[in-house]
This record gives structure tokens, C-alpha cells and sequence, in this order.
């Protein structure tokens, strides 16, 4: 199974995501990618978020933010977006996709850490990882 994970700037949730399912769910034959919806300038994953994956042996140095498009939708299975803002633009940009798109936590929006200190990137990666264990330990 193909999975998308995506956010706003593909720098700190997303990649974080990317690389923690990777852990989880490889044995499972899950491949993960990541995305920003508003993804300006391509940028490296946010430092906390790189430092977070390094702890679980997860390489995201290389991490070059960038922008969904129709070929990763096309490649998914699915794509988990983090909050409903997210899901509501994304349905909207790529509404043919619309099937595919799903909340990673659709009680509560996992929030951006961005900007903030590393104590804002753990909570984030629990959050991640409570949401996930949700939606694909039963895959």
C-alpha cells in the first residue's frame, strides 16, 4: 500500500509522518511519501523534526520539501492530511482524488510545530503516531 502523508509545508509534520510510518509499517508493505499543500520555496525538513527521526534511526537530512501534485495522488493508495482545513482544500484542489483523501485524526487536527520548540515537535510525533496506529495497524 502507497500512502501519502501531507501538510501544509512538507517541513515538519508530513516528513515526520513520512518517516514514522516508515518504521511502523515497513514490514507491512507500506511505502510512504510526503507533500505540503503550500509549498513556496522547496526547504529542508525543520530541524526538530529531523532530530525527532534520527532518534528512531530515520535519515530525513535530505528532506527537500515539495508541492502535492496528480502523479502522488496517482501513486497513493491514500493521503492523510492533518487537519480539516487541509482536507477541505485538498478535496476542493484535486476533487477527482477526493476518494483518496482522508484525515489522519479526524477528531483533532494535529497541530503545526513550526516555529516552536522541541517539546511542540515530540507532541506532534505522539500525536502522529496515536492517529496512525488508528488508521493502519488493522492494514
Amino acid at each position: 500500500m502507497n500512502i501519502l502523508f501531507v501538510c501544509a509545508g512538507n517541513t515538519c509534520r508530513s516528513p515526520l509522518a513520512q518517516g514514522i510510518c516508515e518504521k511502523l509499517y515497513k514490514e507491512k508493505g507500506i511505502v510512504a511519501r510526503s507533500a505540503g499543500l503550500f509549498v513556496f520555496d522547496p526547504s529542508p525538513a525543520a530541524e526538530h523534526s529531523v532530530q525527532i527521526l534520527k532518534e528512531i534511526d530515520i535519515d530525513l537530512s535530505g528532506h527537500i520539501s515539495r508541492s502535492v501534485d496528480k502523479e502522488m495522488l496517482e501513486w497513493c493508495d491514500r493521503a492523510y492530511v492533518m487537519t480539516y482545513t487541509h482536507y477541505e482544500i485538498f478535496r476542493k484542489r484535486f476533487a477527482d482524488y477526493a476518494d483518496k483523501i482522508f484525515m489522519l485524526d479526524e477528531i483533532n487536527d494535529i497541530q503545526d510545530p513550526y516555529g516552536h520548540n522541541r517539546d511542540k515537535y515530540d507532541y506532534c510525533a505522539r500525536h502522529i503516531v496515536r492517529a496512525m496506529r488508528d488508521k493502519l495497524d488493522d492494514l
